[in-house]
């Protein structure tokens, strides 16, 4: 495979067992592959699946080393041409898979030639868990398939006043009527913890402003995190695992509550959480409906798989699917898990669910059931039909993201109804300025992929994301589903838990807060985590994207590439310049070259 547009040092990794791919075969094909190729593997996305009696995380194959090399040569195939189209993070998960795949096969069961091809294809693992992601070595392949990417661009927005708004992750937000809103909180896991409630006017971009904070007190809800938020009628309604629902009047700034009950069923009968709080769930709205799924709870840390709904018009709950604590593996539906993404396609007839991660070491710590060291990170994509009341199994087309936790989602709707439908990090503005009708997803964490810092002789063992996608379902523009990677110069720093949401009256697409571990992203401070207030734009080159005024080149030699700076001479980043140090500086309104040491 040709690596002659990879940047150096990194180059495509020819498979030494098994057939390798021409340069040209996969220019040509490569549209066929991802939509036929990857998604037929017995790993990928569906194309096969075993069901035995095991949960998830628990690796499983037959024992056959004809087979299993089979396996590890598509799962490898797959990782090169991700590579090759900068996607770095998928290219990893991959490698990682055939690895694992790999080491599933005994010692004493492989050949001479199997265990050479298994030394082998660890070398080639540890080389890619050098990248990030993105990587900024990656950043000048550009734009190379319209069809599996789109040219995108983060704009740092400074407020015209200071932030006077906290560092914070883990928060309740929504949008209403050009303000985006944010309650409570954490700055880091010894806190503070947060319970007030703020706005930012998003015409005026100028400061946050103070709302009454969140009433009801501490020691009955516990701290506020880890809760969602979403309007519907001129109300911000929160829920946080209580039959009594709190909600914010968006007309008098008032808080109140309403009390719901439950429908009895054979499965449940009566309200799940009695006695305990919900936190870190996804919740997505649809037809005056709230759809909840998955968190962890005082009995389950390790995520359930509940899916439940609130009717806003009856206060009454329904069982949908799942149970309040996972006992027994089931394969028609999603497994336990907590901050999925989620989200309502653009028809309002399927309600999507991707990734998340089953809390393992949460369930060790509370001495639960299916505790472990690490946690797992989920590869799926489902959907649910509204009308047919049943999960579906999606495969992931074209250039998707791989697997991960905590990210941040957004997605933009054209249709004329006259509500802002709120999900956990998804916007959902309905009107009829020329936006998306797309959803996109930023950043998040993998609790097992790991990432190498030669330079430190680190070695973590999770990762942190700051790549951008985007999706399109099909269900309004007919089109067959896509995912896309989206192609920036520059990126917000490496982050989980962040909120990616929408302006429903303009369509322009932001980025506020979340989290990062302070080794992965080094920082001069000494705490563990850093937390983040900063606000960005996502703007994007296509239609209502507001592309318009972006200069690329100027940004391929000045965005900031996350936690890095751009020399602005060549646009490399790091210690090492193309240019050998030699920076260009303003000097009495005239550019000139200064020499420094590297």
């Amino acid at each position: 495979m040709s690596s002659s547009r990879l940047p150096d040092g990194h180059k495509v990794a020819e498979l030494r067992f098994g057939p390798s791919i021409p340069s040209d075969a996969v220019d040509e094909t490569l549209r066929k592959l991802f939509g036929d190729f990857a998604e037929a593997t017995p790993t990928e996305d569906g194309g096969l699946s075993f069901k035995f009696d095991s949960p998830d995380w628990m690796d499983y194959t037959i024992l056959d080393e004809d087979f299993i090399w089979q396996q590890v040569v598509a799962m490898t195939s797959a990782s090169q041409i991700f590579l090759k189209l900068g996607n770095t993070g998928a290219a990893v998960h991959r490698q990682k898979n055939a690895l694992t795949t790999a080491l599933l096969l005994p010692e004493d069961k492989g050949s001479p030639k199997f265990l050479r091809r298994k030394r082998a294809l660890e070398d080639e693992a540890r080389d890619l868990w050098t990248l990030r992601h993105p990587d900024p070595k990656f950043l000048q392949l550009g734009l190379q398939d319209s069809e599996l990417q789109v040219l995108g661009s983060w704009k740092k927005i400074e407020l015209s006043k200071a932030n006077n708004l906290t560092a914070r992750y883990s928060v309740g937000t929504f949008v209403w009527r050009s303000r985006f809103y944010v309650c409570g909180g954490e700055k880091s896991l010894l806190g503070p913890f947060y319970r007030d409630f703020h706005y930012l006017d998003l015409e005026k971009l100028d400061r946050w402003r103070s709302l009454p904070s969140y009433p009801v007190p501490e020691s009955i809800t516990g701290i506020c995190i880890g809760w969602r938020m979403w309007v519907h009628d001129d109300k911000a309604y929160l829920f946080n695992g209580s039959t009594l629902v709190d909600y914010f009047d968006l007309i008098t700034e008032e808080w109140h509550q309403i009390r719901t009950t439950w429908v009895p069923s054979n499965r449940m009968s009566s309200f799940p959480f009695t006695k305990e709080m919900l936190v870190d769930f996804a919740v997505a709205y649809a037809r005056g409906k709230a759809y909840f799924f998955g968190g962890t709870h005082r009995s389950c840390a390790l995520g359930c798989p509940l899916f439940t709904c609130l009717d806003l018009t009856t206060q009454k709950w329904q069982l949908l699917s799942g149970e309040h604590c996972p006992i027994v593996p089931q394969f028609d539906s999603p497994g336990p898990r907590r901050l999925p993404a989620m989200w309502v396609n653009g028809a309002g007839d399927r309600i999507y669910l991707m990734f998340g991660e089953a809390d393992r070491p949460g369930a060790t710590v509370a001495k639960q059931p299916h505790g472990q060291t690490s946690g797992h990170g989920y590869e799926d994509f489902w959907s649910w039909g509204i009308q047919e009341g049943s999960w579906r199994r999606e495969r992931q087309p074209g250039n998707a993201p791989c697997p991960r936790s905590e990210s941040s989602y957004s997605y933009v709707r054209t249709l004329p109804i006259p509500h802002i439908f709120r999900c956990p990090r998804a916007e959902y503005g309905l009107d009829q300025n020329p936006v998306l009708d797309k959803t996109f997803i930023f950043g998040g964490y993998h609790p097992s992929i790991p990432t190498f810092w030669p330079e430190q002789h680190a070695m973590f063992n999770f990762s942190y994301y700051a790549d951008t996608f985007m999706y399109d379902d099909g269900s309004t523009s007919g089109s067959t589903p896509v995912w896309k990677h989206v192609v920036t110069s520059g990126f917000p720093t490496y982050r989980a838990q962040s909120e990616m949401f929408t302006d429903p009256d303009t369509g322009k697409i932001y980025l506020f807060g979340g989290y990062t571990n302070s080794q992965f992203v080094p920082q001069r401070k000494s705490a563990i985590m850093r937390t983040f207030n900063d606000l960005w734009q996502l703007r994007l080159d296509i239609p209502g994207g507001f592309f318009e005024g972006v200069d690329l080149e100027e940004e391929a030699r000045t965005a900031r590439a996350g936690p890095w700076q751009k020399c602005y001479n060549c646009g490399n980043t790091g210690p090492w310049k193309k240019c050998g140090g030699i920076l260009q500086v303003l000097v009495a309104g005239k550019h000139s070259s200064v020499k420094r040491n590297v």
